[in-house]
């Protein structure tokens, strides 16, 4: 009986990320990871829906260091409409 309630116990939780202190090449290696563990069918349903949140935390995050370089560019080319 302990064999089966080790099987159906739930793998640790990893520690989450502060995506904040990734660099925008590391936040999209982390994205590229995360859909090939979403593309593995042994993945379960619920394990696929984490990923997922934390697949769109990190496209938001890396939007939002992308729209930063883009302000700097733009400041450093001298266009006023920033």
């Amino acid at each position: 009986m302990a064999e089966t309630e080790q099987k159906t116990k739930k793998p640790a939780a990893k520690k989450p990320v502060d995506l904040t202190k990734l660099s925008i090449e590391e936040l999209f290696e982390g994205l590229n990871q995360t859909i090939q563990k979403m593309d593995d069918s042994s993945v379960s349903l619920e394990e696929t829906f984490q990923l997922y949140e934390l697949g769109m935390k990190a496209v938001k995050e890396a939007g939002s260091r992308i729209d930063e370089v883009e302000k700097k560019i733009r400041i450093l080319g001298g266009e006023e409409d920033v």
